[in-house]
């Protein structure tokens, strides 16, 4: 039968004081003491000896050490790197962040713009059709003034043409037929003026000459040729207060007279009257009278018969 020659614990130590009290198992600490030698030996054993390799051995053993070195190193960068890449992305994203917010208020800013402009327009366009009510209620302004003018000066003018002062020839002045055939002689030949209006004609002057030509042949009423019979006057004629007689002395011989009645000469009296009226407007009454062949009448000429 085997002998167990472990101690025992129970028994007493080899002093013979019993059981240490201090170590209460020993054998297990011993034994756990060699198994924690034991595991550092196993270790040691994998670790070469310098002194006992070869030179190639040793350029093995350098050359791993600093592919393990490098290795190593490659690591730690690449860990570096991804720590650096990983914060960059990191940086991007907020920046990205930013930036959406930043595009997103931009995007507010430009609606909130655009909606400004939107009611500029419409202020814009409202501005304008006030503008142009106004340019229409302005138009319309001045039109009605202007006719309010217009108007002004159109009763204006009709109550100057209803007051002003109207001269015009009123009757002719001839000598009789009797006369005129019983010979050559001087004789009287002229008109009457008389003012048809209701104010007097003021600063008048008249102009009245004769002239003989042949048939066919119309004076070129003027008052220029000095060897021709004519008068001048001048003064004021009233309303309603009779005819002026402009008198006009003309030499006639019996020749004369016998060619006026076969019509080959015609013997024409004319002449005009410059007035203003209490307007201070001026006017000229132009007329002009021949003798008709049976020489008991005047006759109106075609021209030269005028008032304004």
């Amino acid at each position: 039968m085997p002998i167990d020659n472990k101690p025992n614990n129970n028994e007493a130590n080899p002093n013979g004081n019993g059981p240490d009290p201090g170590n209460p198992n020993p054998t297990n600490q011993q034994e756990q003491s060699e198994s924690a030698n034991q595991d550092s030996s196993d270790w040691k054993r994998w670790i070469p000896n310098w002194n006992t390799l070869v030179p190639f051995e040793k350029w093995q053993v350098v050359l791993a050490s600093i592919g393990a070195v490098l290795a190593f190193g490659g690591l730690l960068i690449l860990s570096g790197q991804n720590e650096i890449l990983l914060r960059q992305s990191e940086i991007m994203e907020r920046q990205n962040d930013l930036i959406s917010g930043e595009l997103a208020a931009i995007q507010e800013q430009t609606r909130a713009m655009q909606d400004q402009l939107t009611a500029f327009e419409r202020s814009m366009a409202q501005t304008d059709a006030l503008i142009e009510q106004g340019g229409i209620e302005a138009r319309a302004t001045t039109d009605a003034a202007d006719a309010a003018v217009e108007s002004n000066r159109i009763t204006r003018d009709a109550f100057r043409a209803d007051q002003r002062a109207w001269v015009g020839q009123s009757g002719a002045i001839r000598p009789s037929q009797s006369d005129l055939e019983k010979g050559g002689g001087n004789f009287i030949f002229g008109v009457g003026l008389a003012n048809s209006g209701r104010t007097p004609a003021l600063e008048l002057h008249s102009s009245t000459t004769s002239r003989f030509r042949r048939a066919g042949i119309e004076p070129d009423f003027t008052f220029s040729d000095a060897s021709a019979n004519s008068i001048e006057s001048s003064g004021a004629l009233f309303p309603g207060g009779g005819s002026n007689a402009i008198a006009l002395p003309v030499s006639m011989s019996l020749p004369v007279i016998e060619s006026i009645k076969k019509g080959e000469l015609v013997f024409y009296v004319y002449g005009n009257v410059r007035y203003k009226d209490v307007f201070g407007r001026p006017h000229t009454t132009t007329w002009c009278i021949f003798l008709r062949p049976d020489l008991n009448r005047m006759g109106i000429c075609n021209r030269y018969n005028s008032a304004d």
